[in-house]
């Protein structure tokens, strides 16, 4: 009981229900099944879910391992590799998934990534990309570099775009945008990393603020990423 309870409390991954919906909004709008690639797949989670409802979806991860993986799983997926050699030969995307992607890149390489799949995204194409803000939990991945605003994104590549030291053949526009909120949570404690006489009572403030932040419907809580939907012009 006690588990279900803490699973009640800290199991609520909104983002992952928010991509899906907005896919599926996406999809209502046509009569044949869109066509999706998933950027740096990982284990395919957005993969698993976009073959079962029907999309004509291929993932594509730097790791060979993870694609083995995925392919053992009856999951389409390729190389970053594979992908790169046949990129130009690639039919038009309706949809390109970039879920936890933008915030392992340098500004300059980020650019590269987006010409690159902006040129294989159809006119009138979107972009969903998920992905966290500056955080205490930012910076607990190993490889995270920068995070990034939806208003950064189109600075650089929006249709008025205001940047001077990086220019982007894109124009994008946003068309929805939702961010991304857990409850507070003392972060940078010893106790946390290493078990002391705090330790538990550091859980319980966890449980505290977990449970405000179900009672007030996520109002008293902290923004921690976003997620947004991108139009090619």
């Amino acid at each position: 009981m006690i588990k279900n309870f803490k699973k009640f409390l800290f199991d609520y991954d909104l983002e992952f229900r928010k991509v899906h919906d907005w896919i599926r909004d996406l999809q209502s709008s046509s009569s044949q099944p869109l066509r999706v690639l998933d950027v740096g797949c990982g284990y395919g989670r957005h993969l698993r879910w976009l073959a079962k409802e029907g999309f004509d979806a291929l993932g594509v991860d730097v790791s060979p391992q993870l694609v083995e993986e995925n392919k053992k799983a009856g999951l389409p997926c390729v190389s970053l590799k594979e992908f790169q050699a046949h990129g130009a030969n690639q039919k038009p995307f309706d949809i390109i998934l970039l879920s936890h992607i933008i915030e392992h890149f340098r500004p300059e390489d980020l650019l590269q990534l987006l010409n690159f799949y902006g040129a294989l995204l159809k006119k009138g194409g979107h972009f969903v990309i998920a992905t966290p803000l500056d955080s205490p939990y930012f910076w607990d991945d190993f490889d995270h570099i920068k995070p990034y605003h939806p208003a950064g994104i189109l600075m650089v590549c929006g249709i008025a775009s205001k940047q001077i030291q990086y220019e982007s053949a894109l124009s994008l526009s946003l068309e929805k945008l939702w961010y991304r909120k857990r409850h507070f949570c003392f972060h940078h404690l010893a106790g946390r990393a290493v078990r002391s006489a705090y330790t538990p009572l550091i859980k319980a403030c966890d449980i505290l603020c977990a449970i405000l932040f179900r009672l007030s419907a996520g109002n008293l809580g902290t923004t921690i990423g976003w997620v947004g939907v991108f139009k090619k012009a």
